[in-house]
């Protein structure tokens, strides 16, 4: 029995090296804002870096230190930077990560159908390509978020292969919805979509299961939300976590004129999300000519499929803002319609197959290097000023005293510029303070009652400051500032102040 499972044995190895090569290779040339090869700092990977070494210091997200997205992401860089405190063990954990992304996406392949390690590599390379056109550095939640819709997907298609439907498995899909609604609300739409097409096969096929697997769906996303629910009542900070990760998130999202959906429609951006969910439209119809071999519930999760790429990007278009990390969550329902794809081109003789395995193994690889150089070449743009940024960042945090090091704020500053010094911001708005507050004016007054009552002894500026609206400067948040503070250092990049005793 041993030696007839040794093929199959050896080739699951097989599989399970060639992924953790590919996550290997693509975190370490295309994770750059963390990369040991760049450490390019990033834009939002420093500021969550920065919340999580908060954390780590004892900070409560929300009250402490804000930002607006789920907890999650907050408590994964916190874990991070709790092993070591260097954005290199971020890019570890991204790495680890993206290895299990692939793990899950290689077990949809198989159960798809895919019964070679070279159409379940294709597929895999299929994902790599698709996010490394969207990429932009790393660390989003999208990127963290991907891996559970992808465990969402798989553990879909175990419910829809099985005669009598585990309840196990939909608690599995539910709580992979609840952590995804736990880093940022839409990134959980493509499982949405998902459960929705699940629903409506389970409620026809297995009706007398219908209430008890709907049930284990809403109990799995309680079980993953509750904790941080409980955590933040207990920290008497509910309210801010819901202002912030679902209140202010959704007022960001709306910032910004209605011309933008045209835009997006019409842009790059609009054209990915088609590109999208035209693979899951593939990946149905190659599941639906087969239908005579194709169980229900298969056919049900590739529908499922389309909803969550269709799901995953209107969200992005509702945000107004063509950031191309949004479409991140788009990727999964794609890379599950190529493995269907891959898995239909098992009908087909053996030279055509393997000539169209062949062909989408080449496109994706092709893809992967045309983006690779274009991320990879622009932050080497970037890094031409990184060692400078930084030695000049960390000679301005040796310019405050030790003792001091505690009541430093940067306003507008880069969020790199926290990690580059070292220095844990004293206030909970660190980071594009002025645009955080435009839209919602109690955080204007939450600010200028800052500067009144309780400022910071040292301040942190950007040396160039000729912004304009929504970046300009708050003019009260302006008066008190120069009235408060000196000048005692400026550099190539930022100047620092210090508060002026009374």
């Amino acid at each position: 029995m041993n030696d007839l499972s040794s093929p199959a044995r050896n080739r699951h190895w097989i599989s399970w090296m060639a992924a953790f090569a590919m996550a290997l290779v693509f975190s370490l040339l295309l994770l750059t804002s963390n990369s040991p090869l760049y450490r390019a700092y990033g834009s939002d990977s420093a500021i969550f870096v920065t919340i999580g070494r908060a954390i780590v210091g004892g900070a409560t997200p929300y009250v402490d230190i804000f930002d607006h997205k789920g907890p999650v992401i907050f408590y994964i860089n916190a874990l991070s930077q709790a092993i070591w405190p260097d954005v290199a063990s971020v890019w570890a954990l991204e790495a680890l990560w993206l290895f299990a992304s692939l793990l899950a996406l290689g077990r949809i392949a198989r159960s798809l159908g895919a019964r070679s390690a070279w159409e379940v590599a294709a597929v895999q390379l299929a994902y790599l390509a698709l996010m490394a056109i969207q990429l932009d550095g790393g660390n989003y939640t999208e990127e963290y978020n991907n891996l559970f819709t992808l465990l969402a997907i798989a553990w879909g298609l175990d419910v829809a292969k099985a005669d009598s439907p585990d309840w196990r498995r939909t608690l599995g899909v539910g709580a992979m919805f609840g952590l995804c609604a736990m880093t940022r609300l839409n990134n959980a739409m493509p499982i949405a979509g998902l459960a929705l097409a699940l629903c409506v096969w389970m409620f026809f096929a297995h009706r007398r299961l219908f209430v008890c697997h709907a049930a284990a769906f809403v109990a799995g996303a309680a079980l993953t939300a509750s904790p941080f629910l409980l955590y933040f009542w207990a920290k008497g900070a509910l309210d801010a976590f819901f202002y912030g990760a679902f209140t202010h998130n959704m007022l960001y999202a709306q910032a910004g004129g209605l011309f933008r959906r045209r835009e997006l429609l019409l842009s790059s951006f609009g054209q990915f999300a088609a590109f999208c969910g035209l693979c899951a439209v593939v990946g149905l119809a190659c599941g639906w000519r087969g239908k005579g071999r194709t169980p229900s519930g298969v056919r049900a999760v590739l529908v499922g499929l389309v909803f969550a790429a269709g799901f995953a990007g209107v969200s992005a278009f509702l945000s107004r803002k063509d950031y191309g990390h949004y479409l991140l969550n788009c990727v999964p329902a794609a890379a599950a319609g190529c493995a269907a794809l891959a898995c239909a081109l098992e009908r087909l003789p053996t030279i055509p197959r393997r000539a169209l395995l062949g062909a989408l193994t080449l496109a994706a690889c092709f893809t992967l290097y045309v983006h690779g150089e274009l991320q990879m070449s622009r932050t080497n743009d970037l890094l031409a000023r990184y060692p400078e940024y930084t030695a000049q960042c960390e000679a301005m945090a040796e310019r405050i005293p030790p003792q001091e090091r505690d009541d430093v704020l940067g306003y507008r500053v880069e969020p790199k510029w926290y990690v580059a010094s070292g220095i844990t911001p004293a206030r909970r708005l660190f980071f594009m303070q002025e645009i955080l507050a435009s839209v919602d004016p109690a955080l204007t007054a939450e600010l200028v009652g800052m500067f009144e009552t309780d400022p910071p002894k040292w301040l942190a500026m950007a040396a160039y400051r000729g912004y304009g609206p929504p970046w300009e400067i708050h003019p009260p948040v302006l008066e008190l500032m120069e009235e408060k503070y000196e000048s005692v250092m400026i550099n190539d990049y930022n100047e620092l102040f210090r508060l002026v005793e009374e």
